[in-house]
């Protein structure tokens, strides 16, 4: 992903070179998939606005909404702010940051698709002048509902290679390995809750890890509806305003 001007505005540029792919046409196609996505979600604050898309010889491009710092032409992924403590997120920023993502990830089932690669690497995050927000991205695994994409159920020859394999692949829903199941709202639900839980680690906030870890209950049948989660953090969000008013902070 690169920067740059396009009519006197600031984006970022997707860029796929065709010649690295076995189908080119595949490629082109899921990229203009991702972009009307993204278009489909082109009211929701917390998703990057697409501007186009386009092939041109062996390469071809997303144009999109620039998310980060315009002084220094970078951006900063959830994962990094976690992994560097730069920039540094508070209890209260966190709980923002999961209930925007949340909100656009429950308009986006709602809508009949599903992200299916919610992570913190593909959260983008950026100061607004005021507090710190949130936008999803990267739409390239995107599926509908009605057509979920598959996946392989995996064959472990141990316990500890099981175990490895879930260590790999935190963010994602173990019926998806383990049994080979499709992609659902429920995987979904799962790999957020694990971005809440990782968060809460990180900042050692003990509601944030409670809630992840309900999040990402083993059946899926456990794990509670983005509803739930979306007032939840309200609450949350709400209570840590008030006890910063009453601490004075």
């Amino acid at each position: 992903m690169s920067s740059t001007l396009y009519p006197g505005n600031l984006v970022a540029v997707k860029t796929a070179f065709l010649e690295r792919y076995d189908n080119a046409d595949e490629a082109w196609s899921e990229m203009v998939i991702e972009a009307r996505v993204m278009e489909l979600m082109s009211d929701q604050p917390s998703v990057p606005r697409v501007l186009g898309v386009f092939r041109q010889a062996n390469v071809c491009c997303m144009v999109q909404e620039f998310v980060g710092n315009t002084l220094t032409l970078s951006s900063t992924t959830l994962l990094k702010a976690m992994r560097t403590g730069q920039p540094s997120l508070s209890e209260l920023d966190c709980i923002s940051i999961t209930k925007e993502v949340t909100i656009a990830l429950n308009i986006m089932h709602q809508r009949g698709v599903l992200h299916n690669d919610v992570a913190a690497r593909n959260i983008l995050i950026n100061h607004d002048g005021i507090c710190h927000r949130a936008k999803l991205s990267d739409f390239g695994m995107a599926s509908t509902l009605q057509h979920p994409r598959g996946n392989t159920q995996l064959t472990f020859k141990s316990s500890a290679e099981l175990i490895k394999y879930h260590l790999d692949h935190r963010e994602v829903a173990p019926e998806k390995y383990i049994f080979g199941s499709c992609n659902s709202v429920q995987s979904d639900v799962y790999a957020i809750g694990y971005v809440i839980k990782c968060l809460g680690v990180v900042i050692q906030s003990r509601q944030m890890v409670e809630l992840g870890k309900d999040t990402t209950a083993v059946k899926p049948e456990h794990r509670p509806s983005l509803d739930f989660l979306i007032n939840k953090l309200e609450t949350m969000a709400e209570n840590e305003k008030r006890n910063r008013r009453v601490n004075g902070r």
